[in-house]
């Protein structure tokens, strides 16, 4: 093949990839012009605030001390956890649940109208009774990932805002 053939083949590719709005992963296009944003959380220190710091630092979103009406705020509530069970064992012990996490958070904009919104993930758990500590540790490592999704999708939101 030669070496036309080969760019031309590679300048085709990149164009359909392109045109079809591809992004690596953790990747985001910015429609929002955003440099910089307070953020409030209900634990200053805890495992959330550092994901959602962590995800705005990617994002080349510097993260203000106090509060400015003229930039963006990002207010984010409290989580909320649950557990239920999805199926039994023959003696009636749990073994399958299903593990809800919850979270609301609010985009407040410079002289515009707050935006809400909530984050609903779930995940299947499938619990062995016979291995109690590794089910826990499985369980709360379940918790940190849909933790480290919440904050993903709450600066995706941020900077998929129109302006």
């Amino acid at each position: 093949m030669s070496i036309l053939k080969k760019a031309s083949l590679a300048l085709a590719t990149l164009i359909l990839v392109s045109a079809c709005g591809f992004t690596p992963k953790g990747q985001v296009i910015s429609r929002a012009d955003i440099n910089s944003v307070y953020l409030s959380t209900p634990d200053p220190y805890g495992q959330l605030t550092r994901e959602i710091e962590q995800q705005l630092r990617f994002a080349n979103i510097d993260i203000l001390s106090q509060p400015d009406e003229q930039m963006y705020q990002l207010r984010v509530g409290g989580e909320q956890q649950s557990r239920r069970t999805i199926s039994l064992y023959d003696n009636a012990q749990s073994a399958e649940y299903e593990l809800g996490y919850s979270l609301q958070y609010q985009i407040v904009r410079p002289n515009k109208e707050p935006l809400s919104f909530t984050i609903n993930i779930h995940r299947d758990f499938l619990e062995n009774p016979e291995q109690a500590l590794a089910s826990s540790r499985e369980a709360e490592l379940m918790l940190n990932e849909m933790r480290e999704t919440a904050a993903q999708r709450i600066v995706r939101r941020l900077t998929t805002l129109e302006p």
